[in-house]
């Protein structure tokens, strides 16, 4: 009986290491919509991670604006404190908005996505200004006024909604 060694060449133990890995890397790889790898070089996190933002901000927007035609529906009817503090809350939310918009870096690739970005939240700032001025003085002439800059906020986000970076 002889006791002799197996020994398993270098290439064997690289080649078998080597599709470990690969295996790895397809397991844990991103995916996109149509289930393909997503490659990761710091250029396309950047756009990806700023996509993700985009998302975020838009959804917020959204919500927003339910917040807004909550308040200009007359739901708190003359509660003067439910509604102003209401109002007040809603333009916190769009200025920390806005200033977020503003302030993130933004890939090359995504410059047209920040200025429409930037022009929906200026909007949506409008409107929480005059929706604030309704709170303040309940005219006919103001909730019009509020209104319709509620309406062109929401068009400003139609621009966003038919882009890329929202429905990729």
């Amino acid at each position: 009986m002889t006791s002799e060694q197996v020994v398993v060449p270098k290439w064997a133990w690289i080649g078998v290491l080597i599709l470990a890995l690969l295996g790895l890397g397809w397991w844990v790889s991103p995916r996109d919509t149509a289930n393909r790898p997503i490659l990761l070089l710091p250029d396309a996190k950047a756009v990806e991670d700023y996509r993700v933002s985009v998302s975020d901000w838009y959804g917020r927007m959204k919500t927003l604006d339910a917040e807004m035609t909550t308040i200009l529906s007359g739901k708190f009817g003359s509660d003067l404190f439910s509604k102003s503090r209401e109002a007040q809350k809603v333009m916190e939310a769009v200025i920390q908005l806005a200033q977020e918009v503003e302030r993130q870096d933004v890939p090359t690739a995504a410059i047209p996505a920040k200025s429409m970005l930037i022009e929906s939240a200026s909007a949506y700032l409008t409107a929480s200004r005059a929706m604030l001025q309704w709170v303040t003085a309940s005219t006919d002439e103001n909730l019009a006024g509020a209104q319709l800059s509620l309406e062109n906020a929401r068009k400003t986000i139609e621009q966003l909604e038919q882009s890329e970076w929202i429905n990729p």
